[in-house]
């Protein structure tokens, strides 16, 4: 009896046509339909949760904005709009769920036995976004009522489908999708301060078709391979520990029976000189292998792969570009990730990019960037620089965010949290340093609030790496075509004077035609973004030098 009493209270359920709705003591609301079960967060105030088929639809473990606390459905807008201190909540009216967000917008689902609607409305005074936030497995295999052929980024559409192992989840009402860090795949309403969008959801089995269709699309498979390489990846940079040499990490995991590893590394250092390792072994201990092993700095070096079990090679790979170079982590906000009016491409080859999970040359917008943004970057322009002077490839991780103030990148906020994971990914020593560009949304913020957040925030990251991350910071403050000034300014200038960061450039001088929109706009044109990357590269050259005492 006491048991039963005890479920009662945790337990609410309600009966409201086919669909059930339960409560719980803490607020959590699930609603299970005859296809689908959707959960919503109470202390998040959104949708946490689509269960179609026994598969998880929502993204569960990486992060989109800068709210504080992980929600993947959420408002969104500019810098000091949102007041993360007023709770959110979730509520039921009848049939539908209300998640309101205060000082944003409020998410009205309406549910339905084998679909639902979101309507999700701007109740603020300026343009928000409304973000809904997808696992990156999922694949879009139809859009607008037309077959998808290639695996799909950025896009709008009045309708697509969606699969997931062996679910279909269906999408009607306009939206942009698009892919985000690590692969979530975001569903974003732009709406206008009054204005409200709605999209409707509805949920059917896949077809074998259907499911053969988002294989061929890239669909990861539930199992994972016999032999995965972790380490090294096409494309990736090695940080080197001194002029000439640097660790390349081998590491993975093997099929049964592979008892050991063996590598060739083949190519020309940064003098010129042949480098040929000829075939080395790495000993495999319960399936797995990690051993870093000392290379000559430069690249791009051949290297041959094959797990051996008793000296017979049972499987092999080969990648054609692995360097030993000069690494850098970006952040900040947009003019450090991905918001360039044009591309402004490298012409080196000689420079490449990671998000933290694969590597890839440096062409188009960098990958890994916090908001997915897809303009052009300075980066490519500096990797060139870096390349000509030093003769060696440049590996570059930008996990900015744009139009994000400094508050939004405590320690305990998300931004935070997705730049460390990026630092922690290269590991100690793995990169030269952070290159932080951010002060555009800040530029009228006071002079001591300011300097002692930015002081917590590089602390931070020095004790939660292990080791002690260098920073160069840039003096920043332009946020149209008249400032150039403010109390940010001061703050930079002061964490240089005091030792907590190297000092970057100021690229407050970039005006006129070196801005987007004919020097009008806050963003950089491709002779801007050029000149960006010159600038940087004017700092971080010396430094480099006096690194591997040159």
């Amino acid at each position: 009896m006491k048991y039963a009493l005890i479920l009662a209270l945790l337990l609410c359920p309600v009966l409201l046509g086919a669909q059930t709705f339960t409560q719980r003591e803490n607020g959590d609301l699930r609603v299970e339909g005859s296809n689908y079960t959707a959960d919503f967060s109470a202390s998040g105030g959104c949708l946490s949760g689509l269960t179609v088929r026994r598969t998880q639809f929502m993204e569960q473990e990486r992060y989109y904005g800068w709210i504080k606390e992980y929600r993947p459905c959420f408002f969104t807008a500019s810098a000091g709009l949102l007041d993360e201190d007023a709770p959110a909540s979730v509520s039921l009216d009848g049939s539908s769920v209300i998640c309101t967000t205060p000082s944003l917008g409020t998410a009205v689902f309406e549910m339905k036995d084998d679909h639902f609607t979101v309507r999700a409305k701007n109740t603020s005074a300026a343009p928000v976004n409304y973000i809904m936030a997808f696992s990156g497995r999922v694949r879009c295999i139809e859009a607008d009522w037309k077959p998808v052929t290639e695996n799909r980024g950025g896009f709008r559409a009045d309708a697509v489908k969606w699969v997931l192992e062996h679910a279909v989840v269906g999408v009607e009402g306009a939206s942009l999708w698009e892919p985000y860090s690590y692969s979530a795949r975001i569903a974003r309403l732009d709406l206008e301060p009054g204005q409200e969008k709605s999209l409707r959801f509805f949920f059917v089995p896949a077809s074998v078709k259907e499911t053969e269709t988002a294989y061929r699309l890239g669909l990861p498979a539930m199992e994972l391979p016999e032999f995965d390489l972790a380490s090294p990846c096409d494309w990736q940079v090695f940080q080197r520990r001194d002029r000439l040499s640097g660790p390349v990490l081998f590491s993975g995991r093997v099929p049964a029976g592979c008892d050991s590893i063996r590598y060739r590394i083949t190519g020309k250092d940064l003098r010129g000189k042949k480098v040929d390792t000829g075939r080395k072994a790495i000993k495999v201990k319960d399936g797995f292998f990690c051993q870093k092993v000392s290379c000559p700095a430069g690249g791009w070096y051949r290297v041959d792969i094959e797990a051996l079990e008793k000296g017979r090679p049972l499987w092999e790979k080969t990648l054609e570009h692995v360097g030993v170079g000069e690494v850098f982590v970006g952040a900040g906000q947009s003019n450090s990730t991905n918001w360039g009016q044009f591309f402004a491409e490298q012409e080196s080859g000689m420079v490449s990019a990671t998000d933290g999970v694969t590597w890839r040359k440096a062409e188009g917008p960098m990958p890994g960037v916090h908001e997915g943004s897809s303009g052009g970057s300075y980066y490519p322009s500096l990797g060139d620089l870096i390349y000509k002077e030093f003769n060696v490839p440049v590996g570059i991780a930008s996990a900015g965010h744009g139009g994000s103030a400094i508050i939004h990148w405590k320690p305990d906020w998300m931004l935070y949290r997705h730049f460390i994971g990026r630092v922690r990914d290269l590991g100690p020593g793995g990169f030269r340093a952070v290159l932080w560009h951010q002060g555009e949304a800040d530029y009228g913020r006071e002079f001591n609030a300011a300097l002692t957040d930015m002081i917590g925030i590089i602390q931070a990251s020095r004790k939660d790496a292990g080791w002690y991350v260098p920073w160069f910071v840039a003096q920043v403050s332009y946020n149209n075509e008249e400032a150039a000034s403010g109390p940010i300014r001061n703050v930079h200038k002061a964490l240089w004077d005091l030792g907590i960061a190297l000092e970057g450039p100021d690229t407050d001088t970039l005006t006129g035609k070196m801005r987007d929109y004919d020097g009008k706009g806050v963003h950089l044109s491709p002779e801007g973004l050029r000149e960006h990357g010159r600038l940087w590269a004017e700092k971080l050259i010396p430094y480099i030098r006096a690194c591997i005492g040159r």
